[in-house]
């Protein structure tokens, strides 16, 4: 294999320094100034790779990846950054990063990267004959992947390019976040009223199941006199609202006092593609272990784009409460397997933000404070380890009057007595 050629954008003398005492014989260094990228020419020296220094002020770094990706897209681009740089991933992403690594704390990834892989990298760019839309969507998928968290530019791209391709006569509804529905192709304009709204959701909710008249008109208007002709209103409104604002006459059907979605629609909702996602990587992970789980908890995330019907506010109906809750269940689910898996990988920095994201969600979690405390420890970083055993033993009592799991006592018992904790401790967590 020829010897990889790097070249070098930003970073101080100590750094360079590092760097070319680490790949001492494996690989040639040519260093030059952040500003530089801009008008590198491949005539001056060889390149296998560009590593860009990742700067306090971010915004030469991400010039940097702009001008690199424009001129030399077939070649990868790595980008160093201190853990502090962290909440920025998502701007160097859409910059041009091919992969995003700690430094120092991750310089033996970064040998072994290039030593390895001197070819090609995820994220590398497509070859001519793919078509140029799908490359760069892979091309996006791939940086997430390879990073260890989607960002949010990410997320959004994967749940576009997993959701399936509809007939011309498809229906999709969008629950997770805020509820729109988009009928061959056009949205749905507001209905009006709240009820018609519910109406509406559960119906498509529960396609392709029929509904009995007597089940909606309870769940809807109560055990009262003028419920079932409450609910025959209700569903002419609707049925006027969507043949004037789509053109669509035929969307919900009614036959032996039930009604339900017309079949002939092929229907796909994000709720159920993140059901699906989850569920594919339950079996996964039971199958072929955590990695092989891990790009079905990647799209799964991708798919989650906020509570169910989060527009409804946190005061709803009962089914609407009840499905909210399963899905945030399984998201905070998805968000910890990927935290163990990274901590598996040696990457507690990235375990330690999903494990943020858990506790903003979902502040009683002990799995999440465990898993917290561990990652901290293994930083060296004592007083937050510390600090977030308290945190959990103070929320479990005063929000359900018990004290932390013996898996999280143990952990934290073998913490302070300087023996740290190594991933076999994990427990339940892994």
């Amino acid at each position: 294999m020829p010897t990889p050629h790097i070249v070098l954008f930003g970073g101080n003398e100590k750094a360079i320094s590092a760097l070319n005492s680490l790949f001492d014989r494996k690989a040639v260094l040519k260093h030059y100034r952040i500003e530089d990228a801009s008008v590198f020419s491949l005539a001056e020296t060889a390149a296998s790779f560009f590593v860009v220094f990742a700067e306090k002020n971010s915004s030469k770094s991400i010039a940097a990846l702009r001008a690199l990706q424009s001129h030399f897209p077939a070649i990868p681009r790595i980008v160093l950054a201190a853990p502090a740089l962290l909440e920025q991933v998502d701007d160097y992403v859409s910059a041009g990063c091919s992969r995003f690594l700690f430094y120092p704390q991750q310089a033996d990834r970064l040998l072994d990267l290039v030593t390895s892989e001197s070819t090609t990298l995820p994220g590398a760019a497509p070859s001519r004959d793919r078509n140029n839309f799908t490359g760069a969507i892979l091309n996006m998928i791939n940086q997430a992947l390879s990073i260890g968290i989607v960002p949010k530019s990410v997320a959004r791209i994967i749940s576009l390019s997993t959701l399936p391709d509809l007939p011309p006569t498809g229906i999709q509804a969008q629950f997770l976040g805020n509820f729109e529905v988009r009928i061959e192709g056009n949205l749905l304009p507001e209905l009006k009223g709240k009820k018609l709204k519910l109406l509406l959701a559960y119906l498509l909710y529960q396609a392709p199941r029929q509904i009995h008249k007597n089940t909606l008109a309870d769940l809807f208007w109560g055990d009262i006199d003028t419920a079932a002709n409450s609910l025959q209103v209700a569903v002419c409104q609707l049925r006027k609202h969507i043949r004037e604002t789509t053109g669509c006459s035929d969307l919900i059907g009614h036959e032996n006092e039930r009604y339900f979605i017309n079949p002939a629609y092929a229907l796909s909702s994000d709720a159920a593609s993140f059901r699906a996602l989850w569920q594919n990587g339950q079996l996964q992970e039971l199958r072929s272990g955590l990695e092989e789980a891990l790009p079905a908890y990647h799209e799964a995330i991708g798919q989650y784009n906020g509570e169910f019907m989060e527009d409804l506010g946190r005061h709803c109906e009962p089914w609407i409460e009840q499905e909210r809750n399963a899905l945030s269940e399984k998201y905070l689910h998805v968000l910890e397997r990927m935290g163990v898996y990274f901590f598996r990988e040696g990457n507690p920095t990235v375990a330690i933000n999903l494990c943020q994201r858990i506790l903003e969600k979902e502040p009683y979690f002990e799995t999440a404070y465990r898993l917290l405390m561990i990652c901290y420890d293994q930083l060296g970083q004592r007083g937050h380890a510390i600090a977030t055993y308290q945190k959990c033993a103070a929320a479990l009592w005063e929000q359900y009057k018990i004290k932390p799991s013996s898996e999280t006592e143990a952990a934290y018992r073998k913490m302070v007595s300087g023996v740290g904790v190594d991933e076999g401790r994990l427990s339940s967590c892994a």
